[in-house]
């Protein structure tokens, strides 16, 4: 993992003519670089971040050994949990209010195969009345 620079072109390519941003550059350079240009401007000082950039792996993979057959491969998750493991950083995944079950299925799923914990946020647009299977561990608490 390296860090990709955020030059002056970039965030003068995010200025605007009728507004005070905007989230596409007038150059097909710098794609990742300039996504993370944009993102910046909504991030506090002193506050760590990451821009990633998943859309050249984020659909299927399938050749690889390790990834399903169809569908996301989650690689650049994968790549950042074992990047935050990898220095001894603790990971927690906190859904507030999730609404759609498949979405959130989907998560603790990953969560499992990442044994990492999952907390849910009230209110729920679902019902849970049980511990998914393989879950280490699940909070669900109120706002």
């Amino acid at each position: 993992m390296w860090q990709l620079p955020i030059i002056d072109e970039h965030k003068n390519d995010m200025k605007a003519l009728v507004a005070d941003l905007k989230n596409i550059g007038g150059s097909g350079n710098g794609g990742s670089a300039k996504g993370a240009a944009f993102v910046e401007n909504f991030v506090e000082p002193g506050i760590a971040w990451a821009h990633l950039d998943i859309a050249g792996i984020g659909d299927s993979q399938g050749h690889l050994p390790y990834c399903a057959p169809k569908g996301a491969s989650g690689l650049v998750i994968r790549t950042l949990v074992d990047y935050l493991k990898t220095n001894n950083v603790e990971i927690k995944i906190v859904l507030v209010a999730p609404e759609i079950p498949g979405n959130t299925g989907s998560i603790g799923r990953t969560c499992v195969a990442l044994d990492l914990e999952l907390i849910l946020i009230k209110p729920l647009a679902f019902d849970i009345s049980e511990k998914p299977s393989g879950v280490r561990d699940l909070i669900i608490g109120s706002t």
